[in-house]
């Protein structure tokens, strides 16, 4: 997960958040590709639920610099990273269904 916020945070920090969209993409780590997506989203605050920053939609510019970051981060890990495309609130939010279920299927 992306979160777009101007706060710092840090791995495993709960973060209440609103979905922008979803940077579908697939890693590869010698012959092993995984699909490894990226929720896009912006903090909100948890008595309100209301954005911490302004809600802007994802642009062009924004997108293709989270995309180059994913790149070059996984290619310092030895790693290859390959967009898929970007996708609205609508297909982040299915995947995550699509991912619950199969977590509820791997669990029985």
């Amino acid at each position: 997960m992306v979160v777009l916020s101007d706060e710092a945070t840090f791995p495993g920090c709960l973060v209440l958040a609103q979905v922008l969209g979803v940077l579908q993409a697939e890693q590869r780590e010698g012959n092993y590709v995984n699909r490894n997506d990226r929720l896009v989203t912006i903090p909100l605050r948890v008595k309100t639920q209301e954005p911490l920053i302004p809600t802007k939609l994802l642009d062009e510019a924004l997108i293709s610099d989270i995309t180059r970051f994913f790149i070059s981060y996984n290619e310092v890990e030895g790693k290859k990273f390959r967009s898929l495309g970007f996708g609205s609130r609508r297909r982040n939010l299915d995947l995550v269904e699509e991912a619950r279920k199969r977590a509820r299927k791997e669990g029985e």
